[in-house]
């Protein structure tokens, strides 16, 4: 829109108008912003994800004030273990807030935990670990499609089993074996209905849209490695998690909330998503789940 001055003054007082409003934004911008943060209650949390074969690990530490940088761990509480109902072990303590049981953990068990902490209501927390799924059918698919900037990028095919009469829950992980250190490649674009359907782009998903006991699936993928002539590829193996239903709105809050939490640009807004919790009398999570790892699959 052009803006027209009807004299020499309009104009001086126009931008000097507009320069002020630049000082004040570069120079609060520069400025420490002191914030006095209110009391708060202090909470117990409870942070555990487990599964078969393996002990049963938990973490207990307190809420704290957001300019706190270190985790305030609970060293001298009572974590009894029970597997379906029947008490199994006090669970030891091995520093840093870290509580671990001597026996391992079966699937398709409730698992529970009683935690007694000096000062605050006794916490409970229940999940089972899902019976195993077992996946068929794997192929790797070197070039799927072409991203935004010409490279190609490859995907995954593999079927697994499903009960559509049950409510299933899912996670899908890919592990890339690279010689520098493993990590976990992320979904490229998106084309199967059923992550589409979770509105997120994570391999995190339910079986609601799945009518039939068997089903297909393609995730593209991206490495995150480019040498110039396309993307580099490595060996890999899938890991395909049966999770409970607490697993599933963990893993789909956590990610809506670190979006939420570091916005995109000087124009974007904080968004605030609340965390899933499954703890009574306390905070956190505390979720079971059952794992299928594949061959290594060489690309």
């Amino acid at each position: 829109m052009a803006v027209f001055f009807t004299d020499m003054k309009q104009k001086i007082r126009f931008f000097t108008f507009i320069l002020t409003l630049f000082c004040v934004f570069v120079c609060g911008c520069r400025d420490l912003v002191e914030d006095e943060f209110d009391e708060f209650s202090r909470i117990p949390v409870v942070n555990s994800i487990f599964t078969n074969n393996h002990p049963l690990e938990i973490n207990l530490s307190f809420t704290g004030k957001l300019n706190q940088t270190k985790f305030d761990f609970e060293e001298n509480a009572e974590v009894l273990l029970y597997q379906n109902d029947i008490f199994a072990e006090r669970l030891d303590y091995i520093g840093e807030g870290r509580y671990i049981s001597k026996q391992t953990l079966k699937k398709q068990n409730k698992i529970s935990c009683e935690i007694d902490i000096n000062g605050y209501k006794t916490m409970f927390c229940t999940d089972t670990i899902p019976g195993q799924t077992i996946v068929t059918d794997i192929t790797h698919i070197k070039v799927s499609g072409v991203n935004d900037e010409g490279v190609a990028y490859p995907a995954v095919k593999f079927t697994f089993e499903s009960n559509p009469d049950e409510k299933q829950y899912y996670e899908v992980r890919i592990r890339l074996l690279r010689s520098y250190g493993d990590r976990y490649a992320t979904l490229e674009k998106i084309t199967d209905p059923i992550i589409l359907n979770e509105g997120i782009p994570l391999a995190v998903f339910s079986n609601e849209l799945i009518t039939d006991a068997f089903y297909e699936m393609t995730l593209n993928y991206t490495t995150g490695s480019d040498d110039g002539g396309g993307m580099n590829l490595y060996p890999l193996i899938i890991e395909f998690r049966s999770i409970s239903y607490n697993y599933y709105q963990f893993r789909k809050q956590y990610y809506l909330y670190e979006q939420g939490r570091i916005p995109e640009g000087i124009s974007s807004v904080t968004a605030v998503f609340n965390m899933h919790s499954n703890i009574e009398n306390g905070y956190g999570i505390f979720a079971g789940y059952a794992s299928f790892q594949s061959d290594t699959i060489y690309p």
